[in-house]
């Protein structure tokens, strides 16, 4: 099988295993093969230089800004939990708006224990992993370019939970619940452009 990344990051591969088409369904099958007959798996993903591929993101999944810009979030939020694991969950959102804006969930109990180590109480404590936040974001935006680049962020006050219907049992986000249930903090982040 032969693997390769779309300029928009969607996988495509080819091999005489994969399918030749819908029965009976040729517009169907046009939708899922590129012109040169590569299959078009819906998946966005990477090939490091040993060949490995790793699979990020559902296509469907990407956002649009207002100015037409599509950005994959996984890829922007993994950066930033990758730069603080104090972060439990970073949720991304810029469909149709101007640019992106995170809504961070910050793990208690690495919370408490940074809170322990460093003496802080609640108030003093809000504001040092702000300021931890906003530079691991910080470092993050660095690999991305300026219209991926999460603008504000907002620090949730409780991490998200299956229970609140906003994780799934495999513990992936549901962004369009998320998206509802914090719309006014999310447009209360662009409200301060």
């Amino acid at each position: 099988m032969e693997l390769r990344i779309a300029a928009d990051g969607e996988i495509e591969a080819r091999a005489a295993s994969i399918f030749k088409g819908y029965f009976k369904d040729p517009a169907a099958t046009r939708e899922v093969f590129t012109d040169d007959g590569w299959f078009k798996t819906g998946d966005i993903g990477v090939l490091d230089p040993d060949g490995y591929l790793r699979i990020t993101d559902r296509k469907k999944n990407i956002l649009i800004t207002a100015g037409g810009k599509n950005i994959t979030p996984s890829n922007i939020e993994y950066e930033v939990k990758a730069c603080l694991p104090l972060i439990s969950f970073c949720h991304l959102h810029a469909d149709r708006r101007p640019y992106p804006v995170a809504l961070v969930c910050l793990d208690k109990l690495a919370l408490d224990q940074l809170a322990a180590e460093r003496g802080l109480a609640s108030g003093a404590l809000e504001a040092h992993a702000r300021g931890l936040v906003q530079g691991a974001i910080d470092r993050a935006n660095e690999r991305f370019a300026q219209f991926e680049r999460i603008k504000r962020f907002a620090i949730l006050p409780a991490e998200l939970s299956v229970e609140a219907g906003e994780l799934t049992p495999t513990m992936k986000v549901k962004r369009r619940e998320v998206d509802r249930k914090y719309a006014a903090t999310l447009d209360a982040l662009y409200a301060e452009a």
